[in-house]
């Protein structure tokens, strides 16, 4: 990572205990993040514009995550610039990450949107050639500055949303959003989160497209356990992920 993440001391979330509120606080999220991104000198020649497409992109992406069920998830996979599946299931994954973010609390005043650097190198190279479907989980543990342990959740989305950024530019428009998060869950009780989402301008589209979701912690065994909440050791094989549900035909 090339800016470390930031723990909000006191972090101000919006209660969620409905599917309404969570609705609501994602607006929120989106609203807030769009704003932040006309800030941005240089992102794009169209800041308002950009506002608009980020703060959908996040909506699209992390508004059904946050409902704890991904009810359509062809239709999750298409609006996030993704082919579904020719066999129709959806990767089990999918329902994974909504069962951790399910009703999650989101601090939007201490939200905050940066330009990301391009990916290059083999990390590049290893997106391009992700299988269709596949989501690794990769976990990063640094020190601060002042020492304080930072420990990182990083899952690239390229797989899952296969042919999102296919034929954009390496310095293709990049931004993270990034937030204080409360997951709910015993184990997650009192542990300090951020959640941040890459997002990449698909310049052939002119939309807008989840690549990376990221969760950050101050203690490395709280990412451990949530890595292993995602993905059980139990999942099969394939992408690494549970048994895939098949998709709801209602849209």
């Amino acid at each position: 990572m090339d800016v470390q993440p930031e723990f909000v001391e006191n972090p101000q979330f919006t209660p969620v205990r409905t599917a309404e509120e969570s609705t609501s606080t994602v607006a929120a999220l989106g609203a807030a993040a769009g704003e932040q991104s006309t800030r941005i000198a240089g992102l794009t020649n169209t800041p308002l514009q950009t506002s608009d497409q980020i703060n959908a992109a996040l909506v699209r992406f992390l508004g059904p995550l946050a409902q704890g069920e991904v009810r359509d998830g062809a239709g999750f996979l298409k609006e996030n610039g993704g082919k579904p599946p020719e066999t129709g299931s959806i990767p089990g994954i999918v329902q994974q990450i909504a069962s951790v973010l399910r009703f999650c609390e989101l601090d939007t005043t201490h939200t905050r949107v940066r330009q990301a650097p391009k990916i290059e190198g083999p990390i590049a190279d290893m997106l391009a050639k992700l299988p269709g479907g596949a989501v690794p989980m990769m976990i990063n543990q640094n020190r601060s500055g002042d020492g304080d342990e930072v420990s990182s959740l990083m899952m690239p989305l390229t797989g899952l949303f296969q042919g999102s950024t296919e034929g954009i530019p390496a310095d293709a428009p990049r931004v993270e959003v990034s937030m204080p998060a409360r997951l709910k869950g015993e184990q997650f009780d009192g542990k300090k989160f951020l959640l941040g989402i890459i997002l990449v301008k698909n310049t052939r589209t002119g939309t807008w497209v989840p690549q990376s979701l990221q969760f950050h912690s101050n203690d490395g065994e709280t990412i451990k356990a949530l890595s292993k909440t995602i993905r059980p050791r139990s999942a099969s094989a394939g992408d690494g992920s549970p048994p895939p549900k098949a998709p709801s035909d209602r849209g």
